[in-house]
């Protein structure tokens, strides 16, 4: 996915095929991490997660539609190369905030997890320094 956004963010509006080879990176890199994301999720938390996607392409396209909008307002003379230009422009400021907002994302969510772990490894600490089991180490129940 992190290729397809490269792409898109270096290439000019060059040939027909230009979509085709960025939205094959794309489209891979959005269908492994969606399926990663919902390999161990039950049907319905899978299926809600996936109604969501709609909203969240739909949401994305008005970002960039507005962006575009006010990059054709603020040109000028309105030939075809900056008509072109104007809507480009307005796709990769969207593509640079996705992807600035994505990363951001992913380094708070990893801060949160570390934090989580800390404070569940000095839980654990605590408890055996105490004397207590917790539920980890607690002996199995026995049968009859």
């Amino acid at each position: 996915m992190a290729i397809g956004i490269g792409l898109a963010l270096a290439a000019g509006p060059t040939g027909r095929w230009t979509p085709l080879v960025l939205l094959v990176p794309l489209g891979t890199g959005a269908g492994l991490a969606l399926a990663a994301s919902l390999r161990d999720a039950h049907a319905g938390a899978a299926l809600f997660g996936l109604s969501l996607c709609f909203p969240a392409v739909l949401t994305g396209q008005l970002f960039v539609l507005s962006l575009q909008a006010a990059r054709l307002r603020r040109a000028h003379s309105l030939t075809d190369a900056r008509h072109l230009d104007a809507l480009a422009g307005g796709y990769r400021t969207w593509l640079v905030v996705a992807g600035t907002a994505a990363v951001l994302l992913a380094a708070l969510t990893l801060r949160l997890i570390a934090r989580h772990a800390r404070a569940a490894g000095r839980d654990r600490g605590a408890a055996g320094r105490n004397g207590r089991r917790t539920a980890e180490s607690a002996p199995a129940p026995e049968a009859g």
